[in-house]
């Protein structure tokens, strides 16, 4: 049976410069590529940080290059992304200095979390969370 063997989302985003400096310069990943029709306006591009990647894709007529001609890849995430970490109060330590604003700092939650939330520059919500061990 094949096994899954990683995941990484696809989001729409407005502007890809925004995206990625938001994504580099407050929460600390890395740009690992772009991609376009044209090299000096990128339409794709993919940010990561340890084992975590995100893609986006400009959220306006484009041409993927696979013969279906222009389209528009418009938002349908109606959830969040939430990503785990293994020291949550190290990682809000770590970014909270470079945020401009969050939805909530480190807070255990009744779901045996703890947790805290910010919002990217496209709207998605992103949580962090730790499993709190349970006695």
């Amino acid at each position: 049976m094949a096994r899954l063997t990683k995941l990484r989302t696809m989001l729409s985003a407005d502007d890809l410069d925004a995206t990625v400096a938001f994504y580099r310069d407050r929460l600390g990943f890395t740009c690992i590529g772009t991609w376009g029709q044209d090299p000096a306006e990128p339409t794709w591009c993919q940010v990561a940080r340890d084992d975590v990647a995100l893609m986006f894709t400009l959220n306006v007529p484009h041409d993927h290059g696979d013969g279906e001609g222009m389209h528009s890849d418009d938002p349908a995430l109606s959830g969040s992304i939430y990503l785990n970490v293994d020291d949550v109060d190290a990682l809000w330590a770590e970014v909270e200095p470079r945020l401009d604003g969050f939805e909530w700092e480190p807070t255990d939650f009744p779901h045996a979390m703890r947790e805290f939330g910010i919002t990217d520059p496209n709207g998605y919500l992103l949580i962090f969370g730790q499993d709190i061990p349970q006695e």
